[in-house]
């Protein structure tokens, strides 16, 4: 359809009146126009080939097909730039209705893979379904219920690391974990270990720990102490 031009399309039920509103177009000077008549047979192709012309909005061959199928007659008009309105007036005083709007495609829920051609992981499901269902065993292609002690080791084909219960250790470092010795360390390196005094302080510094003089540092010091006089 040229870029300067409005089309205006009109759905008839007759075409007597279909006619009607293409002489109404002839005498207000609209030149363009084109009535398309239902046939027997493939009307789809019929609609294709207006569509071509610039008479019927592209995408929408199988839409026109079906009216003209049950009958419909189409008039479809190139008005020039800013007399849109007026043809439209016209197809509307003939009682021509517009088509109904044809139904959006399905929305393709992996667009990216599909341009290049690329398979997809899932089915066709919703992005919220994905979320809610996916799990990362689907991913990997594992059960996520299985009787096998290692499936991943068992998938992949590497060992396991034990197949039997790891025994108790009883040594570590070359000394045993549980020994009887106090200090079994030192006596394993061979060190002398802290122990208590064979006998108990009775001195510290030179002076006796305990006294009974009234005032033992000044006794030991030879240093006279305070009196209260008699």
């Amino acid at each position: 359809m040229d870029t300067g031009s409005t089309q205006v399309i009109g759905i008839f039920r007759s075409e007597p009146a279909a006619d009607a509103a293409d002489g109404a177009l002839a005498a207000a000077g609209f030149v363009e126009r084109r009535v398309i008549r239902p046939q027997a047979d493939d009307n789809e192709t019929i609609a294709r080939g207006a569509t071509a012309d610039g008479f019927l909005p592209p995408g929408l061959a199988r839409l026109y097909g079906r009216l003209l199928g049950e009958g419909a007659v189409v008039v479809s008009v190139k008005a020039p730039f800013g007399e849109g309105g007026a043809a439209e007036a016209i197809v509307r005083r003939a009682e021509g209705y517009e088509a109904p709007p044809a139904a959006p495609p399905p929305r393709n829920p992996a667009p990216f893979s599909t341009a290049f051609g690329l398979p997809v992981l899932t089915g066709s499901r919703s992005h919220t379904e994905l979320i809610s269902k996916w799990s990362f065993s689907d991913f990997l292609g594992i059960r996520m219920l299985s009787r096998r002690p290692a499936p991943l080791s068992q998938a992949t084909g590497m060992p396991t690391l034990t197949s039997r219960p790891a025994e108790r250790k009883t040594t570590s470092f070359g000394m045993p974990m549980l020994s009887g010795s106090a200090a079994p360390l030192s006596s394993a390196v061979g060190l002398p270990t802290l122990t208590a005094p064979k006998r108990a302080w009775t001195r510290s510094f030179g002076m006796p720990l305990l006294s009974r003089k009234a005032a033992p540092l000044s006794s030991f010091l030879g240093l006279p102490v305070l009196t209260r006089k008699q």
